[in-house]
């Protein structure tokens, strides 16, 4: 009925297609495992971000707030470490410390 030659050609196609699916299947896991990777990088930014308080232009985390007397008052102390490593004391009297 058909020649050989066209049972081959129209074998080499359906080898083709199957190997361009499987290529494709690949680029789009690589395309989902990037978007993957920048969300979660943007989301660990965030979140560092939404857990500092800004010190002078620079964030700073907070590491300890208690009840004390700072000066001639008394309220919460917070103790915040910037990323260079500096310790900084805010006074915020009857308020509870900022993260």
């Amino acid at each position: 009925m058909y020649s050989s030659k066209f049972l081959n050609n129209y074998k080499i196609i359906i080898i083709l297609s199957i190997l361009n699916v499987k290529l494709f299947n690949k680029y789009i896991v690589e395309l989902k495992m990037k978007k993957l990777v920048v969300s979660i990088i943007f989301l660990f930014t965030l979140l560092t971000q939404l857990n500092a308080y800004n010190i002078g232009g620079e964030y700073a985390t907070l590491i300890n707030c208690q009840w004390g007397q700072y000066g001639y008052q008394y309220g919460n102390i917070g103790t915040y470490k910037t990323a260079r490593g500096q310790i900084y004391q805010i006074f915020f009297g009857q308020n509870y410390c900022q993260n």
